[in-house]
């Protein structure tokens, strides 16, 4: 079983480094490009038109800049995937301005050349695209729903009792699946772990790429060493984009 990837577009001027870009992320398991485009018009015609799950964005455009382009997205309504930004040495400064001002949309800072850029910050981009997607779904999800819940996995239907779980997380590579875990067995499932995560309760706090603990579980959070204990004696790293929102989640 495999998941599918997350739907990329690239709205790039220059053709040669547009190119890098499309087979960098084509080269890697988590991304697909589904569109790409070299102007404002288009760009901003691409993103109304293709379902997508991240936009890599340069910061000049034929006809325009990323600030024109975003701006009329949030003009018309349109919705805006996570954005990376693509920016030479010389167009920092400017990233940066995006970043304040469009700071619930840009999710990272690419610097060019893309290939050397991608291999150092890609793990950081896929970490960063997944805590954007977490902000949105704790922004609508509801908080201390408790109860039973289906977990399918292949012709098996379990019904389990979320206070039992102590997280979810990715299963082994490879195997495409994920798992539920209690505290002396695990459940395989169907789904992925964004999807399944989508059916779940707040209480379910992401805090790397591959776990989502149950913060009524939560026994200390290390802020120096940014690590979660769990009460059953578990203890996880947190991935630095995640921290925030845990440490939210522990106040409300």
């Amino acid at each position: 079983m495999s998941f599918p990837k997350w739907q990329t577009l690239v709205v790039e001027d220059e053709a040669d480094v547009r190119q890098e870009l499309i087979d960098a992320l084509n080269e890697s398991p988590e991304f697909v490009v589904t569109g790409s485009a070299d102007s404002l018009s288009e760009g901003v015609n691409l993103v109304q038109h293709q379902p997508s799950d991240v936009l890599f964005l340069d910061i000049k455009l034929i006809g325009g800049t990323a600030f024109d382009l975003l701006n009329h997205l949030k003009a018309s309504g349109t919705p805006i995937p996570p954005v990376v930004i693509n920016t030479g040495f010389r167009e920092f400064e400017y990233a940066q301005k995006l970043l304040n001002e469009f700071g619930s949309e840009v999710v990272f800072i690419l610097r060019k050349p893309f290939w050397e850029g991608w291999v150092l910050h890609k793990d950081a981009i896929i970490e960063a695209i997944y805590a954007r997607n977490q902000e949105q779904r704790l922004a609508k999800a509801p908080l201390l729903r408790k109860g039973l819940m289906n977990i399918q996995y292949n012709s098996h239907s379990h019904l389990v009792n979320l206070d039992d779980v102590l997280k979810v997380n990715t299963g082994k590579k490879g195997k495409g699946k994920t798992e539920v875990v209690f505290e002396r067995h695990k459940l395989d499932c169907n789904l992925s772990l964004s999807q399944l995560l989508g059916k779940l309760p707040r209480d379910f706090i992401q805090i790397n790429r591959f776990d989502a603990i149950n913060i009524a579980w939560i026994s200390m959070v290390d802020q120096s060493e940014r690590q979660v204990h769990l009460r059953n004696g578990m203890v996880f790293d947190i991935g630095d984009p995640f921290y925030k929102d845990l440490m939210k989640a522990l106040t409300e």
